[in-house]
C-alpha cells in the first residue's frame, strides 16, 4: 500500500472565533496576552497527515481483512459492504506545537495552547478528507476511529498503525503502550465510501460529549443489531 504524506498544511488562527469560543471579551485586560500566545501558536503550528489506500481482501461476520491486517468490527465490515477500499489515515497537530504548548505553566495559558491544538489537529483530519474524498470520488464519505465505540475497542489501534507503517518517521506520530497516541492531539481512523450518510455519534448513546457532532439516533443503531 503506497503512503500518502501531507506535511505542509497551512494553518491560520480566526483570532474573533477563538476570543469567542474562550468567551474571552474585548475589554478584558489579558485579551492582547491571549491574542499574542494565538499568533504565536499559529506561526509554530506544523499539522500533518498520513493515508493510503487499502484493498479489502476478505470478509466475515465480524471482521474484514484489507492488505492482510484484519480489523475485528461488525459494524466497520457492514458500513463498508459496498466498497473495495479502505483510507486508513493518521492527523495530527504536530511535534512542535505539542513541545511549544509544554512550556506553560499558568492555567489560562495551557488552556489557549490546548484549544490551539485542537485545531490545528482539526484542520489536519479536514484537509486528509478532502484529499482523499474527492479524487476517489466516495459516496456518502464516513469515518470510523478505534475506541470510539465498543464494537471497534481502542487495540484496534495497533492494527491501523501496522497498516500505515513508520508513522512516527513520517509525520512523528507514535503509537504508545497505552494505546494512546503522541502527540496527544492526534486522530487515527479508517475513512471509506459507505451505504449511507454515517458518523459514530449517531449510534453512540455518551450523550454527555464535548465532541458529539449529532444526536443519537435508535433507528440507526438497528441497522447493526
Amino acid at each position: 500500500m503506497n503512503i500518502h504524506c501531507l506535511d505542509s498544511i497551512p494553518f491560520e488562527i480566526d483570532i474573533p472565533y477563538m476570543l469567542e469560543k474562550m468567551n474571552i471579551i474585548r475589554e478584558n485586560k489579558r485579551t492582547d496576552e491571549i491574542v499574542g500566545q494565538l499568533l504565536e501558536g499559529a506561526q509554530i503550528a506544523v499539522p500533518k497527515a498520513i493515508y493510503g489506500q487499502a484493498l479489502i481482501q476478505k470478509r466475515g461476520e465480524d471482521y474484514l481483512v484489507a492488505d492482510e491486517i484484519r480489523f475485528n468490527s461488525r459494524i466497520l465490515r457492514i458500513n463498508t459492504q459496498k466498497t473495495d477500499w479502505l483510507y486508513p489515515y493518521l492527523a495530527t497537530a504536530g511535534r512542535e506545537l505539542e513541545a511549544w504548548s509544554e512550556r506553560f505553566s499558568s492555567p489560562m495559558e495551557r488552556y489557549v495552547a490546548s484549544l490551539i491544538e485542537e485545531e490545528a489537529c482539526r484542520k489536519a483530519m479536514t484537509t486528509v478528507f478532502q484529499t482523499i474524498d474527492t479524487p476517489h470520488e466516495l459516496q456518502f464519505p464516513s469515518s470510523m476511529n478505534p475506541g470510539s465505540l465498543e464494537d471497534w475497542p481502542l487495540s484496534e489501534q495497533r492494527n491501523l498503525f501496522k497498516l500505515l507503517k513508520d508513522s512516527h518517521g513520517t509525520i512523528g506520530i507514535e503509537l504508545l503502550d497505552s494505546l494512546f497516541m503522541k502527540p496527544a492531539k492526534s486522530v487515527s481512523g479508517i475513512r471509506f465510501s459507505g451505504i449511507h450518510a454515517y458518523t459514530n455519534c449517531q449510534i453512540c448513546t455518551r450523550h454527555q460529549c464535548d465532541g458529539r457532532m449529532e444526536p443519537y439516533d435508535p433507528d440507526a443503531e438497528r441497522r447493526y443489531q
